[in-house]
């Protein structure tokens, strides 16, 4: 309840959705999957940073793109992060996909 508090996730929350609105003009992605402690609770700012990412993005492009809220646990970072190694260690071998 606190108005400092309230204005400085008001902010934290506009600077992300422009920021998500930038990875969508830069990289045209499908989806984009956001977690972590501003979105615990199912998400209650997700709608304020889809609003503020349409008004950053280009229409076409946020129009074909997803963002949703990741409901992961707290070890799918790690496990993404093996994930991307292991894909480009091989890649880097010249043994994974589109090398």
């Amino acid at each position: 309840g606190d108005p400092l508090c309230r204005e400085l996730v008001g902010e934290i929350v506009q600077h992300l959705g422009a920021a998500v609105g930038n990875i969508i003009n830069f990289l045209n992605p499908e989806m984009i999957l956001l977690g972590g402690g501003l979105l615990e609770g199912k998400g209650k700012y997700l709608n304020s940073i889809r609003e503020w990412a349409r008004r950053y993005a280009f229409r076409e492009a946020f129009e074909a793109t997803r963002i949703n809220f990741a409901s992961l646990d707290k070890h799918t970072s790690i496990r993404g992060a093996a994930a991307l190694f292991c894909h480009e260690r091989l890649r880097w071998r010249g043994l994974g996909q589109g090398a």
